[in-house]
């Protein structure tokens, strides 16, 4: 099964929903510097994460547009990774520098796929990001074209997690098609109020469970 990443918590209730309902990896949005409805005080994330099973990956959101400040804020609030926004202007070069400073913390970088060419540009991070995240937000209105994530994963040497979109009706399809290492969902399993929605995470994980790899 792939891996379940569930992104905008906001509170003890929804991570742990999350957790019961089989997702493994949450994601605090907390380093960005607009205000969005999904972003949660450094305070609030800390108080969530320490509550969290070991097992759980707690991912801290960032722009990263100062590396020894976002160290310092991860692991204040007890993050096991950092993802580095798709609107992030760190050039491979800029990150592979700063790298050394979380060896002990898992770097996912967001990259936009909105044509061919930036398949190439997106595997310019493979040899320093653990993780790469398909996500066009901040980036583009547009979803990922699923036929260029699927080249991406196949050309990509470190695991992969698709983004943009997904939700319990469509994610079968989207695992099927492209064959991630991991999902990434937010609003595709909250209600009407924003806040994540018990059946809709349920449906996702069965739906993703589905999948056939």
């Amino acid at each position: 099964m792939v891996n379940i990443k569930i992104c905008g918590i906001r509170n003890l209730e929804d991570a742990q929903l999350c957790i019961s309902a089989g997702v493994n990896i949450l994601g605090f949005v907390v380093d960005v510097p607009t205000e969005l409805p999904f972003k949660i005080s450094s305070k609030d994330a800390k108080k969530i994460i320490s509550t969290l099973p070991k097992s759980t990956e707690k991912v801290m959101i960032t722009t990263f547009s100062d590396p020894v400040k976002t160290k310092k804020l991860c692991n204040n609030i007890g993050a096991t990774a950092i993802q580095i926004a798709a609107s992030s202007r760190i050039s491979p070069e800029e990150l592979a520098a700063a790298k050394g400073l979380f060896k002990d913390i898992k770097i996912i970088k967001s990259v936009p796929l909105t044509d061919a060419s930036s398949v190439k540009n997106a595997l310019a991070y493979a040899d320093i990001a653990d993780i790469l995240l398909i996500e066009n937000r901040g980036v583009s209105n547009q979803k990922p074209d699923w036929k260029l994530c699927s080249e991406l994963v196949k050309k990509c040497k470190r695991p992969v997690m698709l983004a943009g979109g997904l939700n319990p009706e469509n994610v079968t399809a989207a695992i099927c098609d492209v064959r991630p290492w991991g999902i990434d969902v937010m609003s595709g399993v909250e209600d009407s109020t924003g806040k994540k929605s018990a059946a809709k995470v349920k449906a996702l994980v069965t739906a993703a469970q589905n999948a056939k790899l």
